[in-house]
């Protein structure tokens, strides 16, 4: 992330309610199958054109968004994921690619970084190769021997970035957690991480899933108290875990309690653009305009759309993604920022100290 839109963002979010941080879905096209994900079954019939990304990249920017995630499906298996990173470059954004890095080489990590990219986060919920293809959906394609490759390459090709590892905690890896942590701090890769969040029905979200097998049974539940204390002291001593102290221990109380409601920001400070522009204030909850249109500004900006946000944020029965409970987390306590930037410090100690 650009220092600088990390300060204005957090001021203009603070202050004005401006937005901070965007999802752009530029394909729900996936070449895996995730299990408890629900995004490759709901396929969008049409994905916006170069020239429809560069109007959606200067409306987004209009809105005073400083931070872009550009996500899937798989944003890679659009042969132009190049050139759309470009476009938000150029105009200021701190960029950044979600990608489950299957399709990642060195050749096209290259060609990111000479578009202006700024963070990547890849997909690892464990080491096991045989149980990332499971929970993948997949057989037998060693997706975690990849993944590390790439994992290997970045901070010589970023040594700036806070790229990551995006890892999605379940019954299938609690326990492993600390031990990725280690390993992917070793290697200097940051860690970013979130509870798994299911459907207790079958096809009713358009991102979570019903995978009863990921669920946190009573000895995880125990166990996780164990768990978020090491990972917690491993952020203590400097190991590259972005996620506040606050989130981890919000994190928790969640695995232990699956209590999902919270002060929710949904449409203010953050929300999602679909493959065909469609305007959503988060993941699950789209609007029926479209940033592609004429008077999508004047919709954005009038009463009934925060009317619309704050009544869909009071009666929603909650969720814990990571993105939007982590943003709310940065811009709405001031106790967050300075444990981010503490959080740097004490990465710059040890490595100062292993040196």
């Amino acid at each position: 992330m650009k220092t600088s839109n990390i300060i204005t963002g957090i001021l203009g979010s603070g202050i004005f309610r401006n937005p901070f941080y965007v999802h752009l879905y530029v394909t729900r096209r996936c070449n895996l199958r995730c299990r408890m994900c629900n995004v490759w079954k709901n396929k969008d019939s049409k994905e916006m054109s170069i020239q429809e990304i560069k109007i959606t990249a200067k409306k987004i920017k209009q809105m005073g968004a400083t931070h872009i995630v550009i996500t899937g499906g798989e944003p890679l298996l659009r042969p132009d994921i190049f050139q759309i990173v470009e476009i938000f470059s150029k105009l200021g954004f701190s960029t950044r690619l979600q990608t489950n890095g299957v399709l990642l080489t060195e050749d096209k990590l290259n060609q990111l970084v000479k578009s202006g990219l700024d963070d990547i986060t890849i997909s690892l919920d464990t080491l096991d190769n045989l149980k990332q293809d499971d929970i993948c959906g997949v057989k037998s394609i060693g997706i975690s021997n990849r993944v590390v490759k790439m994992l290997r390459l970045i901070p010589k090709k970023m040594p700036k970035s806070m790229s990551a590892a995006n890892i999605v905690v379940s019954h299938k890896n609690l326990n492993e957690i600390p031990g990725l942590i280690k390993f992917l701090d070793s290697i200097g890769i940051w860690s970013t991480f979130v509870p798994v969040n299911l459907s207790e029905k079958k096809e009713d979200y358009l991102f979570k899933a019903k995978a009863d097998d990921f669920s946190f049974d009573q000895n995880d539940k125990k166990n996780a108290e164990a768990v978020y204390r090491e990972i917690l002291n491993l952020k203590k001593k400097g190991y590259k875990v972005i996620l506040s102290s606050r989130f981890l221990r919000q994190s928790l109380q969640y695995i232990k309690t699956n209590n999902k409601k919270w002060k929710c920001d949904a449409g203010e400070l953050y929300f999602s653009i679909f493959p065909d522009g469609k305007f959503a204030i988060c993941d699950e909850i789209s609007t029926n305009s479209n940033i592609l249109k004429e008077d999508f500004m004047k919709f954005y900006k009038s009463k009934n759309f925060l009317n619309f946000c704050r009544h869909m944020q009071k009666n929603c029965e909650g969720c814990f993604y990571g993105c939007w409970k982590e943003t709310s987390n940065l811009i709405n306590s001031p106790s967050v920022v300075f444990d981010r930037f503490l959080t740097v410090v004490r990465v710059k100690r040890k490595a100062l100290l292993n040196k």
